[in-house]
């Protein structure tokens, strides 16, 4: 009996932490920067069915990108220094780069006013590198 009540109160215990850690690092903001800079966002990064969605115009800006919203389509058109031009439209799985199309994950969204994008496919686009920093919850981007 002792046996079972000792292995019981372990398994109590070790599932108390397991959700104690798990809630912590869930609570941690996931945070942007762009070749080590951070990039700061009004609406914070967000995990979105295991994909990182980022407020389109704070990270694109920072890549140096120019940003168009064209409200009766509600799509979203971005140009990077480099002239390459990206477009996506709120709520669709496809994004559009110069002779291609790229079906995301996730669809773009509007969370909070903010365009929200999965920013590895679009980051990508503009010949950048990203990266998911985990110990930090980071987006890293590089553009080099």
């Amino acid at each position: 009996m002792k046996k079972i009540i000792t292995l019981l109160l372990t398994i109590t215990v070790a599932a108390s932490l397991f959700v104690v850690f798990t809630a912590s690092a869930e609570e941690t903001p996931i945070t942007l920067t762009f070749n080590g800079s951070p990039v700061a966002c009004d609406v914070p990064p967000q995990i979105v069915d295991d994909r990182t969605l980022v407020p389109m115009r704070a990270a694109l800006e920072a890549l140096g990108a120019s940003i168009l919203w064209d409200e009766s389509t509600s799509t979203v058109h971005a140009q990077g220094p480099d002239g390459t031009v990206v477009s996506l439209q709120i709520g669709s799985d496809k994004l559009f780069v110069p002779g291609d199309v790229i079906t995301l994950d996730v669809p773009a969204r509007i969370i909070g006013d903010r365009t929200m994008v999965p920013i590895r496919a679009i980051a990508e686009s503009l010949y950048c590198e990203v990266h998911w920093v985990p110990e930090n919850r980071e987006v890293a981007i590089y553009k080099y």
